[in-house]
């Protein structure tokens, strides 16, 4: 059996591809099989193992954070666990387990049969036998397999994987076992840190962005980067257009509605008939020596709305007269029942700003052709039926319905 797991090691060793990293080999009972881990990091990794090897499945994993790096200890086989340390980001970490698991499943199987006892499992809810002691806390084990049902993987060419330049996104912890990375992902996982768009991350990588793009669709499909979303940035609200309730009008809404108001108001009120988004309110009033910030002009006429002097006329400010003739673009949506922007991310991998600013915004109940414009209005390249598409792929998953 030594034999046997020096030739894993050797193995393993020339498949990792972050550097400084330290690998233990542990059985059920937390024994050391192998270990080139540090002394307090391999007796942790034992003591992760004894404690909660029972409650965990094949490729369940437990993270601990070290003083330098973290560890990473994974239930492998039926008696095997692995742990690997490094002083990399825990998502790296968690990446390179899943590459070494799917790369050598083989090998750690032949170890399994080597070591003596029986296969540990959960036991399942319908055999009622008396539930294990749970593990200490400190050593609750963290499935990997998410509690909603993953769909199949979309197609790159759907609108929910769409890479553009400006997108950005953030390493997220992957499902283990999933994906095997090359050394191109491993520069863009490096590279990408949540602040920076793709277009500056294939740079620093030093990838062309056609070779990158591929790569890139590949971790967000298996859940290893996730978009970051613009909550304010992608909330259409700021993006409204306000119109006066007959019999109210730009000449009469200040002394029938308005009196008494800052002149701020009064200034917002009387240019409701010239089809400003609440953004470019904001911003005209900054113009003219007003502060008003967006969510305090969207309050502002709200608050009239509420009393029945204002409505929203449409979202964005550009002309969609022609679109609003076609019933495709008249279809108004809403979430499915139990469905939420929460829930609807937990579910679905998206690779597109655009999907998620759709979602963002199904609530507001608008017309397709009023939520394209808006995102027309963010300065995000995109067209009607691109925007009609993802309503259309958001239904076909489930997630939306039409009223």
């Amino acid at each position: 059996m030594a034999e046997e797991i020096e030739k894993l090691i050797a193995k393993i060793k020339s498949g990792i591809s972050l550097p400084n990293v330290r690998i233990g080999l542990f059985d059920i009972q937390g024994h050391v099989l192998y270990s080139s881990l540090g002394e307090k990091a391999s007796e942790l990794a034992s003591k992760l193992t004894k404690g909660a090897f029972a409650a965990w499945e094949i490729g369940d994993y437990q993270v601990k954070h070290l003083e330098k790096g973290c560890l990473l200890v994974s239930r492998v086989t039926e008696k095997l666990a692995l742990a690997i340390d490094s002083f990399e980001r825990e998502g790296l970490v968690i990446v390179t387990m899943g590459a070494l698991m799917k790369r050598f499943a083989e090998d750690f199987e032949k170890i399994d049969k080597l070591l003596p006892g029986k296969p540990i499992s959960v036991p399942l809810v319908e055999e009622k036998i008396a539930e294990p002691s749970p593990p200490p806390a400190e050593v609750k084990a963290e499935p990997v397999k998410p509690a909603v049902e993953t769909p199949a993987k979309p197609s790159p060419t759907t609108p929910l994987i769409n890479i553009t330049p400006d997108l950005v996104f953030a390493v997220a912890h992957a499902n283990i076992n999933k994906i095997e990375i090359d050394p191109v992902m491993l520069s863009l996982i490096r590279a990408f840190d949540g602040v920076k768009p793709v277009s500056e991350v294939v740079k620093i990588a030093g990838v062309d962005y056609n070779t990158a793009l591929p790569r890139i669709i590949k971790l967000v499909e298996n859940g290893i980067l996730t978009v970051v979303p613009k909550p304010e940035e992608d909330d259409l609200t700021y993006h409204f257009v306000y119109e006066l309730v007959p019999p109210y009008t730009t000449e009469n809404v200040a002394e029938k509605a308005c009196a008494g108001r800052s002149e701020e108001v009064v200034t917002i009120m009387v240019n409701l008939d010239r089809g400003y988004t609440v953004r470019e309110l904001s911003a005209g009033l900054a113009a003219i020596g007003f502060k008003k910030s967006p969510r305090e002009v969207y309050e502002i006429l709200e608050y009239y709305r509420g009393i029945n002097v204002t409505r929203v006329k449409q979202i964005g400010s550009g002309d969609i007269s022609e679109l609003l003739k076609n019933p495709a673009y008249q279809a108004v949506y809403t979430y499915m029942p139990g469905m939420s922007y929460e829930e609807a991310v937990k579910k679905i991998i998206i690779g597109d700003r655009k999907t998620l600013i759709v979602l963002k915004n199904i609530n507001l109940q608008r017309p397709v052709a009023e939520i394209y414009n808006g995102i027309r209005s963010l300065n995000i390249e995109t067209t009607p039926e691109e925007v009609l598409k993802i309503f259309e792929e958001l239904e076909k998953r489930g997630i939306i319905k039409k009223i």
